[in-house]
């Protein structure tokens, strides 16, 4: 499993150790609660966008290495997808079926090999998120990411975070 927040930003070398470029995003299919690719910024005098599929790459440490294909994307159309791209959701509002306010998407966490989306991170606020912890909401076939909130099931799986203030103290 992955978290969105641990992949963005990571270093992706090619198979002699060379630096290609890093994660810049997420492709996300909201249809299918999936992350189909990441979204690879080359640095050269253009800095440029391409696209990586999940099961091109492996993992060591904290580095991608690329064993597929890199591929270009065009600015413009990149532009115009860009509702595609979990940085989109970041920070959105999560809901459930019933409208009740369950917290702002932090993070969300992913299977590495399949790239199908299993849970949500929600922050509640500075200091819940100290007392309490932060929601962890499991995804399934209800979750739906709307425009402008997230909206998941009346009866969804809440996880809280064990690292809180209060467990501690306890």
């Amino acid at each position: 499993m992955k978290r969105y927040i641990d992949v963005k930003g990571s270093r992706v070398v090619d198979d002699k150790g060379n630096l290609i470029g890093r994660i810049e995003d997420c492709l996300i299919d909201i249809k299918r609660l999936k992350v189909c690719s990441y979204i690879i910024r080359i640095k050269n005098l253009h800095s440029n966008f391409n696209l990586i599929v999940l099961k091109d790459l492996d993992e060591y440490r904290d580095v991608f290495i690329l064993k597929g294909n890199l591929y270009k994307i065009d600015y413009h159309i990149f532009k115009k997808h860009e509702d595609m791209l979990v940085k989109n959701y970041i920070g959105m509002e999560t809901i459930d079926t019933k409208r009740k306010w369950i917290g702002n998407l932090k993070d969300l966490i992913f299977d590495e090999t399949d790239g199908r989306i299993k849970a949500l991170i929600c922050k509640i606020g500075f200091f819940e998120d100290i007392l309490d912890g932060r929601k962890v909401i499991i995804v399934d076939e209800k979750t739906i990411f709307e425009k402008e909130r997230i909206v998941v099931d009346e009866n969804y799986m809440d996880i809280t975070n064990n690292v809180s203030l209060k467990k501690i103290i306890r």
